[in-house]
């Protein structure tokens, strides 16, 4: 199974918004056009820069024309609630109503948790969903899995992304031990324009 991993669009409104649009129309364009092509696309998080509705409309519409399946998470920019709002019942969250969820690929599992704490720049899973985190790598134990989350678990050098990194990141450490069949840990909040 094949998986594209990209991250923080921050699509936004008005006079500015054209970049960031096109930018992520591009890098979709880009995975999808990659032999042999992915399965599916995982945006890790910072889809749109603020949250408002009609950031999360346009990502919708760019989303739209994505011949594969993509899955959404929220990143600190994000509104959890008002991206369930905009694409709860749809594949981009496994036809649910969470921020978190699970989608079961013959070849893989990928969890999706949301870190996000609402109005703080860190992130946290928080005891019950470690704890789904847990019982869902457990259901599947033959298969690889990916868990995806925005916060990274772990330092990565950079002092400013360091101090808002996921603050539960030892419970999740303890769960990914218990599961050797965790493939990979996908994250994002790193931006890196790819030209």
């Amino acid at each position: 199974m094949r998986i594209a991993h990209l991250s923080d669009p921050h699509l936004m409104r008005g006079p500015q918004a054209a970049e960031p649009a096109a930018s992520l129309t591009q890098a979709l364009g880009r995975a999808v056009a990659i032999e042999p092509r992915p399965d599916c696309v995982i945006i890790t998080g910072d889809l749109t820069d603020t949250g408002h509705p009609d950031e999360y409309a346009a990502l919708r519409a760019i989303l739209g024309r994505c011949p594969i399946p993509v899955h959404l998470l929220p990143g600190n920019h994000d509104d959890p609630y008002a991206l369930v709002a905009r694409f709860g019942d749809t594949p981009y969250l496994a036809n649910g109503i969470s921020a978190s969820y699970a989608v079961e690929y013959a070849e893989v599992t990928v969890v999706v948790a949301n870190s996000c704490v609402a109005g703080r720049p860190y992130g946290e899973l928080g005891a019950d969903q470690v704890g789904w985190i847990d019982k869902t790598l457990a259901a599947r134990p033959g298969v690889p899995a990916f868990v995806c989350l925005h916060h990274p678990p772990v330092p990565l050098g950079m002092p400013f992304l360091d101090s808002i990194m996921l603050t539960d990141a030892a419970e999740l450490e303890a769960v990914i031990t218990r599961h050797p069949h965790v493939a990979r840990v996908l994250v994002g909040h790193v931006h890196r324009t790819v030209s």
